[in-house]
């Protein structure tokens, strides 16, 4: 058997149709896979496809377009089946919830011998007594092998929430390549000159899809009380989302709208948080956000809501402010405690980025996810692939 037919061949299924947290872990998780034992593959519908294409290419990472979106999508399913038959895989991995659903049972039929979903945010979307009763992740459950949580947070809601069986659930929290967002210096780039900001003009930052989850309706309702005393601080909110037009008119019927840019979706997360000077998350739920750990990686205080998994990243009083979620007046004074005491906001994001170097870099992550897949393997007796090297 060569070395490449030998290799663990890998689905992360996806079921999403835009790019956020979850699909910027999977690239994260895939441009540092261990590629001598490993080979990936992204399955994902066709306009994801798009929108990772290009970065998926440069990793060279195959894609095979596919979209389950009922199950009566008889032909995809079948489609699938066929190509997991034909590739001989042995791992489906699949993000979140819904892509479990769609793709374990369907693996376990093709006979792939391990099937893995990563959940990774608290659900808090689902309402109703059938949808929050959770029987139908109970059941689905059963054709999972592990269920991977990315916050010990994310981990208490699959137990004590779900009810998934303990023995599935293992924590690996989400992390970030530390190196990219270079602390110690600001960039020779500011985004504040490419986008006409006075350079002494506090620049706060909110990277975030423009939904309902992520709380910028109670942010834009603090702003009026902050500009008051800050009338040339910016709010520079990145990302698109279904709200994008409700908040922009929230934002001109607060007489806002001269203090805050939506900037939609950027690239360059880097580049932005390093020339802020402060980071703002209003999230109602979270799994652990990545954007949290790079803003204390990029050496900026974090202002971030208390929920979930958030906590596990930011240290209240000592890398950043924890608050509560829905509360615009919090919001408000936890700005001002921040630009009022500009040392204190230094010091606050000095050590936000050490914390994060220690505790949640990529390397971290892809160690502990690889182990599992490897714990997986002798478990079920694979003998042909728990022989596979372990090449460094």
């Amino acid at each position: 058997m060569s070395a490449h037919e030998n290799k663990i061949k890998i689905v992360h299924f996806l079921n999403s149709r835009v790019r956020g947290g979850v699909e910027n872990h999977v690239l994260l998780l895939l441009k540092y896979l261990d590629r001598k034992r490993f080979k990936p593959v992204v399955v994902c519908p066709p306009v994801l496809a798009d929108i990772l294409r290009v970065e998926l290419q440069a990793m060279k990472v195959d894609i095979f377009e596919l979209e389950v979106k009922s199950p009566f999508d008889i032909r995809d399913m079948l489609r699938f089946i066929s190509f997991l038959r034909r590739e001989k895989v042995d791992i489906v991995h699949a993000h979140l919830f819904n892509a479990s659903r769609a793709s374990h049972f369907l693996a376990k039929l093709a006979g792939v011998r391990i099937t893995i979903e990563t959940n990774h945010v608290r659900e808090a979307w689902r309402k109703g007594t059938l949808k929050t009763w959770y029987a139908i992740d109970r059941l689905f459950s059963r054709f999972t092998d592990c269920i991977i949580a990315v916050s010990k947070a994310n981990a208490d809601y699959l137990l004590e929430v779900k009810g998934i069986e303990p023995g599935k659930v293992k924590v690996v929290q989400n992390g970030i390549d530390t190196r990219a967002f270079d602390a110690q210096s600001r960039p020779a780039t500011s985004i504040k000159a490419a986008l006409g900001i006075p350079d002494d003009a506090p620049l706060i930052a909110v990277i975030a899809r423009l939904e309902p989850q992520k709380g910028h309706i109670y942010l834009l309702e603090a702003i009026p009380e902050i500009i008051r005393k800050y009338p040339d601080v910016v709010f520079l909110l990145a990302g698109d989302g279904v709200l994008a037009s409700e908040l922009k008119a929230q934002a001109a019927r607060l007489k806002i709208d001269r203090n805050v840019i939506f900037a939609g979706f950027r690239s360059d997360a880097e580049l932005l948080l390093r020339s802020s000077d402060i980071f703002l998350l209003p999230s109602l739920w979270e799994g652990l956000p990545l954007v949290v750990i790079e803003a204390s990686a990029a050496g900026i205080p974090v202002i971030a809501t208390a929920v979930d998994g958030t906590p596990e990243v930011v240290r209240d009083g000592e890398t950043g402010l924890l608050i509560e979620p829905r509360n615009p007046v919090v919001i408000t004074e936890s700005v001002l405690r921040l630009l009022d005491n500009p040392e204190e906001a230094k010091k606050m994001g000095q050590r936000g980025a050490n914390y994060v170097r220690a505790h949640f870099d990529i390397s971290q992550q892809v160690k502990g996810t690889e182990a599992i897949y490897m714990e997986l393997i002798a478990g079920k007796g694979v003998k042909d692939l728990a022989n596979v090297t372990h090449t460094g």
